[in-house]
């Protein structure tokens, strides 16, 4: 943990002998052997991993020393204002003496956010757990969305979720009412919620086109299978950059095997917009008659409706 290891300090040191670096290559002196020749490639990959640690130091140092320095370390290193403002951030957030030496800057940088004592403790869990980055990141995005919501109880075979969409924009009546008057979540928080989805089960998911790649994609983390997409037209003109849009999209998945009464139900309806984000009661219909199950939930519901629980951010009552 923190600073680099002496044994390690001389195997990149000891790898170096038959190579030599070049501004633009790699040299070699000799004929070094197979041996030498992986020793060198574990140190690129020690390199590798420590750079940004190197550079987020040297910059902070730098600022304590003379102030804000980031035009001069544009210069002197060509690394993008983003990449240097990041580097530095994480370092100066998880001092050197926390750092894992066996842990690459992306782990750390995932939990820097947090408090020192969180941030202990997820970098523990790598270790002992042995998480790869994408295990780290699933991991951290399950806790941050527990700590948004509340789970829900039981399983269900009918699911209706009207997620706040993350438009980074804030909801005003007058002003800009596409936004979600929720408080948004982002995609990947989103993804890492679990549905409480029983082993058969229906799944309806509201998305505008904006959103509708995003869409496709947590039917597939959610464990879904795609089946078609409702459309929903307002009847009235709405907003747009490209088009002006008065239509709005809600995905049908399934798993396992659920109930399914289909008689003549089409693709499309027709109905008007109300408030924002209400759904239409057609739709609600539509879904009884075609979903008999008996256990139904709304995710982020807009109203109570009978045979319905509800689910979210303090629903809002029309």
């Amino acid at each position: 943990m923190g600073k680099l290891p002496d044994k390690l300090t001389q195997k990149i040191l000891k790898a170096k002998e038959g190579f030599k670096f070049e501004k633009v290559g790699l040299v070699i002196v000799g004929e070094p052997t197979f041996k030498k020749w992986k020793q060198f490639g574990s140190g690129l990959k020690q390199i590798g991993k420590t750079v940004k640690f190197w550079l987020g130091d040297w910059l902070n140092y730098g600022e304590i020393k003379w102030g804000e320095k980031y035009s001069q370390a544009l210069e002197e290193t060509d690394f993008e204002y983003n990449t240097l403002k990041s580097t530095a951030w994480v370092c100066s957030r998880i001092e050197l003496c926390r750092r894992r030496h066996n842990l690459s800057f992306e782990h750390h940088k995932t939990v820097a956010k947090f408090e020192k004592d969180e941030q202990d403790s997820w970098l523990n869990k790598c270790e002992k757990n042995n998480w790869n980055l994408t295990e780290l990141r699933k991991q951290v995005r399950h806790s941050i969305f527990e700590n948004k919501l509340l789970p829900a109880k039981g399983k269900f075979q009918v699911i209706v979720i009207d997620p706040p969409w993350p438009y980074g924009t804030e909801y005003d009546p007058q002003i800009r009412r596409v936004a979600s008057s929720y408080k948004e979540i982002s995609i990947k928080e989103l993804g890492a919620f679990v549905l409480p989805a029983h082993d058969n089960c229906i799944v309806w998911l509201w998305a505008t086109h904006k959103f509708l790649p995003d869409a496709f994609n947590l039917l597939k983390e959610w464990g879904f299978d795609y089946k078609l997409t409702f459309v929903w037209d307002k009847e009235k003109l709405g907003v747009g950059a490209w088009l002006r849009c008065q239509a709005e999209f809600c995905l049908l998945g399934i798993k396992g095997n659920p109930e399914w009464n289909l008689t003549n139900e089409r693709d499309v309806l027709r109905a008007a917009r109300r408030e924002h984000s209400r759904k239409p009661d057609e739709f609600y219909q539509m879904v009884d008659k075609l979903c008999p199950a008996e256990k139904k939930i709304d995710i982020f519901s807009r109203e109570k409706r009978e045979g319905w629980e509800q689910y979210g951010n303090e629903p809002a009552k029309f």
